[in-house]
């Protein structure tokens, strides 16, 4: 597991808690340890490498009627892409089919999904 990832298990649980996150500020998790305790570890995990006490950092997309692009860091850029880029397991059951992106695309699909998910506030 790449150590800064967080690991979905179960999209609708981790979907629906962050619609609650969202609907109610007062229960966003701060810390490491705060996300663990709200999120059980057969819906989403994080590496063990983060601690307990390591601060989380997590915002509101500003409103649809603002215009915003959430960059990917810069780090991020440098890692090739996985080999191969799958879709979640939803997408083949919403879409009654396997979707897998051919090698030679990685790259391509890889750039399209950053102009996608930057762009069009995925929710």
């Amino acid at each position: 597991m790449d150590p800064y990832e967080i690991k979905i298990k179960n999209y609708l649980k981790m979907g629906e808690i962050l619609q609650g996150w969202a609907r109610n500020a007062d229960t966003v998790p701060a810390t490491v340890g705060d996300f663990r305790a709200q999120v059980p570890s057969n819906v989403a995990e994080l590496s063990e490498d983060f601690k307990d006490a390591d601060p989380l950092q997590i915002f509101n997309a500003p409103d649809q009627k603002v215009v915003s692009i959430m960059l990917p860091h810069p780090d991020d850029l440098d890692l090739p892409p996985p080999s191969p880029y799958t879709l979640p397991d939803f997408y083949d059951e919403a879409y009654d089919a396997t979707l897998v992106t051919p090698a030679e695309e990685e790259h391509n699909f890889r750039s399209k999904r950053i102009a996608d998910y930057a762009l069009r506030k995925c929710v």
